[in-house]
Parts: C-alpha cells; sequence; structure tokens
C-alpha cells in the first residue's frame, strides 16, 4: 500500500475516534493558539515527517483558531498513536507536531536505540516512594512489599528493589503496583490490568524530562484515588477474527486520558469471566480513620 494512504487510512482512524469524545473533536476544528497535534513514539515520527500536503494542511487547522474547550485531552491507541494539546507540549523535547512537518525533521534513527544520561530518570523512584508513604498514611489501604507480586509487570525489567503494592480495604477501589526497575524507572499497574511505564520510553529520540514523568505519574495516581478511572473489556457480538477490546480511562478537570486496546479474544474472554462486556469503574479510595 502507498505510503500516503497509509497515513490517510491511520488519520481517518483518529478521527473516527475523535468524534466519541466531542471536546477532541471541538478543540481541532476550531484549532487553537494553544493547540497542536502531536504523534508519539518512534516509527510514527518517521512518518510524520513524509511531508505530504494532506499533512501541512492538517497542521495549518490546528494551529489557527479559539482556544479548546479542554486545556489537555489525549486519545492513546494500542499502535502508540496520540493526539494531545496543550501549550506547553508544543515546547517539550520529544514531541513532533503536525504544524512543524515540512519544516523539521524527525530525530536521526541511531537516537530511537540510544539512551543518554538515564539517571536523570532517579528521581521517579524517591517521588514515587514519598507518594506511597502519603497515601498510606492518609487512606484506608493494606500495603505489600516484596518481589514477585506481579511477575507480568516484572517481564524485562531488572528491580532495584522490592515491588510495593498498596491494597485499598474497601475492594472496589483501584488498588496499585509499583515495579522499580534499575533503568532507572517505574512500571505501575493501575487498577486490574492496565500497565504504564515512567518514562514511556527513555531514548535520546524520545528524551522525555523528567519532571514531566513525575507530573504524569502524580496525575494518574491522583485520579485513581479519587475514583477518576474506569477499565473495561469489550468482546464483539459477531467477530470473524476472534478479537476482544480492552479500555481504559482516566479523568480529571483538565483533561482525559484514554485508551482503547485490540487483544486476543480468548484472552479477552478469560479476562471478562466468560462475559461479553465486564466494566470496573473503580470507587474513589476512603481515607483512614483518625482517633481523636
Amino acid at each position: 500500500m502507498p505510503h500516503d494512504d497509509v497515513l490517510c487510512r491511520h488519520r481517518l482512524r483518529l478521527f473516527a475516534l475523535a468524534d466519541e469524545l466531542g471536546d477532541v473533536r471541538a478543540a481541532i476544528k476550531g484549532g487553537a493558539e494553544e493547540g497542536v497535534i502531536a504523534i508519539t513514539a518512534g516509527t510514527w515520527r518517521r512518518r510524520c515527517a513524509a511531508r505530504s500536503s494532506a499533512d501541512t494542511k492538517l497542521g495549518a487547522v490546528a494551529s489557527a483558531g479559539r482556544p479548546p474547550r479542554r486545556p489537555h485531552v489525549t486519545i492513546g491507541l494500542s499502535c502508540g498513536v496520540r493526539l494531545a494539546w496543550n501549550k506547553e507540549r508544543r515546547e517539550m523535547p520529544g514531541w513532533f507536531g503536525y504544524a512543524k512537518c515540512g519544516s523539521a525533521g524527525p530525530p536521526p534513527d541511531p537516537a530511537y536505540s540510544r539512551v543518554t544520561n538515564a539517571e536523570r530518570f532517579r528521581p521517579l523512584h524517591s517521588a514515587m516512594l514519598e507518594t506511597v508513604d502519603r497515601l498510606e498514611n492518609d487512606f484506608d489501604v493494606e500495603r505489600i512489599e516484596g518481589y514477585g507480586l506481579e511477575a507480568e509487570l516484572e517481564q524485562g525489567l531488572d528491580p532495584a528493589r522490592p515491588h510495593v503494592r498498596l491494597n485499598p480495604r474497601n475492594h472496589d477501589s483501584a488498588p496499585i503496583v509499583v515495579v522499580f526497575s534499575t533503568f532507572p524507572g517505574l512500571h505501575v499497574r493501575f487498577g486490574r490490568w492496565y500497565g504504564e511505564l515512567f518514562p514511556s520510553c527513555g531514548c535520546d529520540a524520545c528524551d522525555e524530562p523528567a519532571e514531566g514523568e513525575i507530573e504524569r505519574l502524580h496525575e494518574m495516581v491522583d485520579d485513581v484515588v479519587a475514583g477518576r478511572f474506569c477499565e473495561a473489556i469489550r468482546r464483539p457480538l459477531i467477530s470473524f477474527r476472534g478479537i476482544g477490546w480492552r479500555e481504559t480511562k482516566f479523568w480529571s478537570p483538565v483533561g482525559i486520558r484514554a485508551q482503547r486496546s485490540r487483544i486476543d479474544g480468548l484472552r479477552a474472554r478469560d479476562m471478562a469471566g466468560g462475559r461479553r462486556r465486564l466494566d470496573l469503574n473503580w470507587k474513589p479510595w476512603c481515607r483512614r480513620r483518625t482517633i481523636s
């Protein structure tokens, strides 16, 4: 399939999903002085540099008009594509905006397999431990530490210290499990299935700032603790490919982070306990009672 056709097909898929989030579509149509459509993840940076006329037009739409209704909305997809707008994102290292297509090329290929100064992410460990101590002190949770708590989270990682699991005593609230890697970084599981890496990559091309990753970590933890987090498993009634869908959403007063990824149909059936649809709408964590 021609290169431009591949780009066009994925753009159509992105905007079809964007229709389901009215604020996303409104912000793109209205554009924004503070708006930019950005694509992250290595291969998508290189594809984005095709400099097609469609990309140039799309960049122009995203960079003009009125402000978006929400300051920050992100759609996460299994293919690694994100739509985001936020004035700060435009200048953040590692983000490649559609509006820059034709004037700025992607990072060189070697940058995607090179990591310089990984130690800049060391503060993620101390930030997470401080957060865990705070949550244990303020909320009614059980703290468990040890190795082997989550074998799936440990895959491909060299643990730097015992893992930490926070189990709310209210079973309707989402647990948090943290694996500390020697990279240094974190692999965190929120709820039953959703896992997130901090940093999300760490290569020189992505060039995530440590401060930005700590902020992202705190935002996601705060959403989970406040009950602004849900997960779902979907299995189509009729599926010729035997597929299922795993969906996740975080939300807050300033934005939405949603993800939908395709999974094997048999795995989806096992995860959903044989049902075609399973929704986990996690409740807020209960605060620890103080004895006066």
